[in-house]
């Protein structure tokens, strides 16, 4: 369960589909208007060996925001990894892409893909009831000195306005008692692996910042544990592309109306030390 302003529904650990969802845009900077989810957002989400599983995302909705309690998604899905090609498909109550954000629909959506010399390709295909045919192209990138360069600013192109923009971070810092460095006779004793996810709108604000915890082992809950948190570098991971038009509307027509999230990552690492 999350409660607050919510600014997107990537949870847990966002699937290849998942990705192109639609980022809040601005207009609650401007306008007064309600662009993400506000309120009390309980997730479900149930994922079988089989590759088979059940999602369903609730929320009552407050802090300003009147709309009730109701659904923002439920569906079943299928990943299965095929070979060289990733499979995904959702089918059931999915997530309406234009603002207000908050709706859904009755329909279903495709992804297949590939890596490819560290990068990851793939398309989608989508069909809601009473919604345009969505298209998307989603390409993931290796880690090298390129990506963590643009994962330092995030740095990206952008679609409203057209050009180029980065955001400068001013001032980084902990709050707690987490370290840097490992303690002398410190023996270790757990570790939580967690993936940071910062997420453009088409304008090139990233306003979205979240933590997802992958993995974990051993003693991660003691007060008396000495905290060293390693941050590997940012780096732009995705350019998922998502449009209003099938692939063969024309690339001028595709681009013209076409929404951007592009995805930044970072790789943090928590590891516990027990003081002798």
């Amino acid at each position: 369960m999350r409660v607050g302003n919510i600014r997107y529904l990537h949870f847990p650990y966002p699937d290849a589909i998942a990705t192109f969802d639609q980022v809040p845009g601005i207009v609650d900077l401007t306008d007064n208007q309600r662009t993400g989810y506000s309120g009390e957002l309980l997730t479900l989400d149930y994922a079988h060996k089989s590759g088979l599983g059940l999602h369903t995302s609730g929320i009552n909705e407050g802090f300003g925001s009147t709309g009730g309690s109701h659904l923002l998604e439920n569906y079943l899905f299928y990943r299965q990894d095929i070979g060289n090609l990733h499979f995904e498909t959702h089918i059931g109550g999915l997530a309406v892409r234009p603002e207000p954000l908050g709706r859904k629909e009755n329909g279903y959506n495709v992804y297949i893909g590939t890596k490819v010399a560290g990068y990851t390709a793939g398309l989608l295909y989508e069909k809601l009831h009473n919604q345009p045919v969505y298209t998307g192209i989603m390409v993931s990138f290796p880690m090298n000195n390129t990506t963590k360069a643009m994962g330092k600013v995030a740095f990206d192109y952008d679609r409203t306005p057209q050009g180029f923009a980065m955001q400068l971070p001013l001032v980084s810092g902990t709050m707690g008692g987490i370290q840097r460095k490992a303690p002398e006779g410190g023996v270790l004793v757990g570790e939580i692996q967690a993936e940071r996810l910062r997420t453009y709108w088409q304008n090139g604000q990233v306003r979205n910042y979240y933590e997802h915890r992958k993995s974990s082992w051993g003693q991660t809950g003691s007060r008396e544990l000495v905290v060293v948190m390693k941050e590997d570098s940012w780096q732009l991971q995705k350019e998922a592309l998502v449009s209003p038009h099938p692939f063969n509307a024309g690339l001028k027509t595709w681009e013209k109306d076409r929404q951007g999230p592009a995805q930044l990552s970072q790789i943090v690492t928590y590891q516990f030390y027990k003081v002798q």
